[in-house]
């Protein structure tokens, strides 16, 4: 769990590995639940939605 903006950031700049994954964009519900599962079934991880991978914060469309 991140507790500030600041954790954020460092882990988006230190890029993706074996607990964060990144997606520019929402995925579809079947391939976020891939996600989930492959996460629960290790050591957890987060999903950030709205960064690319080249750790930029593109955001979404709400």
């Amino acid at each position: 769990m991140l507790y500030s903006l600041t954790e954020l950031l460092e882990k988006i700049i230190l890029g993706e590995d074996s607990t964060i994954e990144f997606k520019r964009e929402v995925p579809h519900r079947d391939s976020l639940a891939d996600e989930i599962a492959a996460f629960a079934n290790t050591q957890g991880g987060m999903i950030l939605i709205g960064i690319d991978d080249n750790r930029e914060i593109v955001g979404i469309e709400l």
